[in-house]
């Protein structure tokens, strides 16, 4: 389309929302380190004390601050940032999250507040089943919506 219209932005516009993709009723794109740590603190009101617990976060996640892998910047799929080692330490840096912020963090609360109807029935039911609100609360940052945008 940029190429046909010479760049023309209303064309491309257009074109990107005669896009089927862009009306697909489920997010797709599985969140990146940076995008899950800062979804996942904008989730429990949370601010880090010191840019070097965010620095640490990322770089435990695989993404350290300021330094891509490439001059092209980070991978932006799936495959990247979805294997087994990548969903564990995904999974321990949200129980830790979850055990900094004590009984006071009410699970399904934040989770329906930050996901709203994306979030499953069956994700709801499993938080809710939680044996207690630290799990409730690693469950719900780990859910299959939350992990994607």
């Amino acid at each position: 389309v940029s190429l046909e219209t010479d760049g023309a932005l209303p064309s491309l516009h257009r074109a990107i929302i005669a896009s089927p993709e862009a009306w697909q009723p489920e997010p797709l794109k599985f969140k990146t380190p940076s995008e899950f740590v800062t979804s996942a603190l904008r989730t429990v009101d949370a601010v880090p004390r010191r840019a070097r617990a965010m620095a640490g976060s990322l770089m435990l996640l695989g993404q350290p601050a300021y330094r891509p892998g490439s001059p092209a910047g980070w991978p932006d799929t799936a495959e990247d940032w979805a294997g087994a080692d990548a969903l564990m330490k995904r999974i321990e840096w949200s129980d830790a999250l979850a055990a900094r912020l004590g009984p006071i963090a009410e699970p399904m609360r934040l989770v329906a507040t930050a996901l709203g109807p994306a979030l499953s029935e069956h994700s709801a039911n499993t938080i809710r089943r939680a044996e207690t609100r630290r799990q409730g609360m690693t469950l719900a940052l780990m859910s299959p919506e939350f992990q994607r945008r």
